[in-house]
């Protein structure tokens, strides 16, 4: 009776043993996984911009080098502000079978792309890792610009931004002007970014003020929900706007975090001033998701890259 109980007990553990190794082996991914990234930056003088990827906590893999078509001078910088494991294994954040890593790439001006162009875009790239393997992979939207001559219209007064998926600006115009639009630079991003202004003067004056004191007024509390902040959202028709010289327009912005991409690009202010030059303005911001465990299966999901 005892032997048979015994060699039941073995045959549960080696169930439950097998049953953990398939599970574990299905969560597996076959090979990293880069989020998306929707960046947009000047490289007048080099930049530098972090490239997000997921890899399996067992056997993690090192980026040794990369390679974009029609750009050169593109260096994987070393690695540095990260955690470190156990196993000497840096990473961004830690889940259940897989790390959060990153790379920076550093893009040098002088080394950039052959043609005359203001621009370059890319979206794949290729990923040498330290192991020996290779993939090419879809990181989102790149644009690397060349550094205009023009100078902008409005002079930015005033930025912040916080962990709440929140940033706020207040510009005031150098000069009269009508806006006729502001967006993002890609229009997929729409439901993802929102944007509310405030044509208040008397308000705008009175922060530029208490910021200067290194004060705040007591209408800008940055704690309330994004529904209860004041203005009215671009997509209200609310545009053309009428500036006259020193007049003020304050920005305020909110990225859903539900979302699995970072950020880095300019808001775009675009219109005419009164002289009839048309113009393209811009804020710089710079947002990363809240990476839940469900974010991750899910993004993981779509891309198909389990075993």
């Amino acid at each position: 009776m005892k032997e048979r109980v015994m060699w039941g007990g073995l045959v549960l553990i080696c169930m439950s043993w097998a049953f953990n190794y398939v599970y574990f082996q299905s969560k597996q991914l076959e090979k990293p996984i880069f989020l998306e990234h929707y960046y947009e930056t000047f490289i007048d003088e080099g930049a530098q911009l972090p490239f997000y990827y997921l890899t399996n906590k067992k056997n993690s893999e090192e980026v040794s080098h990369v390679v974009i078509e029609g750009l050169e001078g593109v260096d994987v910088m070393a690695v540095g502000g990260e955690f470190w494991g156990e196993d000497e294994t840096n990473f961004i954040h830690e889940y259940s079978h897989y790390l959060l890593k990153s790379v920076t790439l550093e893009f040098s001006e002088e080394f950039a792309w052959d043609s005359k162009e203001a621009s370059f875009t890319f979206e794949n790239i290729s990923v040498y890792f330290q192991n020996q393997t290779h993939i090419v992979e879809d990181v989102g939207k790149v644009t690397l610009n060349r550094l205009p001559e023009n100078e902008g219209v409005f002079e930015n007064r005033m930025s912040s931004s916080s962990n709440q998926h929140r940033s706020d600006s207040a510009l005031l115009a150098n000069e009269g002007l009508t806006i006729e639009e502001i967006t993002v630079p890609w229009p997929d991003l729409k439901e993802e970014v929102e944007i509310k202004i405030t044509l208040d003067q008397e308000k705008l004056r009175e922060l530029d003020a208490l910021t200067e004191e290194g004060n705040s007024p007591h209408w800008l509390d940055e704690g309330k929900e994004w529904e209860e902040v004041p203005g009215t959202l671009i997509d209200q028709g609310v545009f053309p706007l009428r500036f006259d010289k020193n007049d003020w327009l304050h920005l305020n912005m909110y990225f859903h975090p539900d979302r699995a991409s970072f950020f880095q690009f300019p808001i775009l202010i675009k219109g005419t001033t009164e002289a009839g030059k048309t113009f393209v303005d811009s804020i710089p911001i710079i947002d990363s998701p809240d990476l839940e465990q469900t974010v991750i299966d899910k993004m993981i999901a779509e891309k198909g890259g389990e075993k």
